[in-house]
């Protein structure tokens, strides 16, 4: 932000920023004809989001730009563990902040299967109106659910994963003057995709990855009886890479 400094013994033009922005502006306001105070300056908010980059592309990049000689195993596992974040894939790679393994690959094989909007479709409970299924392809939704897949993706990886919490997921998110499913007007997860709100479309993210990988049969409760435990686990079996 440009302005314009005052002071008894100076005056500047200058950037100035920070939390007291407000404070500065303040000191700075000068008395209206009206018996109200004026401000020098206008603060603006902006936010910028960084998408998640898809593994195509991070592959393309790494061909083109960065190194032909990292594998494709390789760069899954630096794609998945750094959240698809280009910045954080780059510096990973640099520093080597990362290792590879079986489980860890096909892990980021389903999270790349169900990246594509139209493949998400499966999971997701439509009713006949196309207009709310057109939804699931915005941009900013679609940044949002893919966040929210490759933060339950490393979770997965991380530690065991509350099977009760991710059934509750979207409904953690709900406004507080909705108290039961009965008074959802439409199915959780359409009204999901029509708030727009990030928490709530990282919360059907998870869910999407969660009901592909519990389709897939790559989720295990930890009591091994093949029970729904409390907890679940990603697993891996020899022969499920392709």
């Amino acid at each position: 932000m440009i302005l314009k400094e005052f002071s008894e013994n100076s005056h500047k033009d200058g950037l100035i920023g920070g939390p007291n922005v407000y404070s500065r502006l303040q000191q700075d306001r000068h008395n209206r004809s009206d018996g109200g105070l004026g401000l020098l300056a206008t603060t603006i908010q902006q936010e910028v989001l960084v998408a998640p980059i898809s593994f195509e592309s991070t592959e393309k990049l790494f061909e083109k730009a960065v190194s032909k000689s990292l594998s494709e195993q390789v760069l899954k596992t630096l794609w998945l563990r750094s959240y698809a974040n280009l910045a954080t894939i780059i510096r990973n790679h640099e520093k080597k902040h990362y290792s590879h393994n079986e489980k860890n690959e096909k892990l980021a094989d389903c999270v790349v299967e169900i990246w594509a909007s139209e493949d998400q479709l499966d999971y997701i409970h439509f009713s006949t109106d196309e207009s709310r299924e057109e939804k699931i392809h915005d941009e900013w939704v679609q940044n949002w659910i893919h966040t929210g897949m490759l933060v339950f993706a490393n979770r997965l990886l991380n530690k065991p994963v509350s099977y009760p919490m991710m059934r509750e997921q979207l409904f953690e998110h709900w406004p507080e003057s909705l108290k039961d499913a009965s008074e959802m007007v439409t199915h959780p997860e359409i009204w999901a995709l029509q708030s727009e709100d990030a928490l709530v479309l990282m919360a059907l993210g998870e869910q999407i990855l969660f009901s592909y990988l519990e389709a897939g049969e790559y989720l295990s409760s930890l009591d091994g009886e093949g029970k729904k435990g409390e907890y679940i686990r990603f697993i891996y079996r020899k022969g499920q890479l392709s």
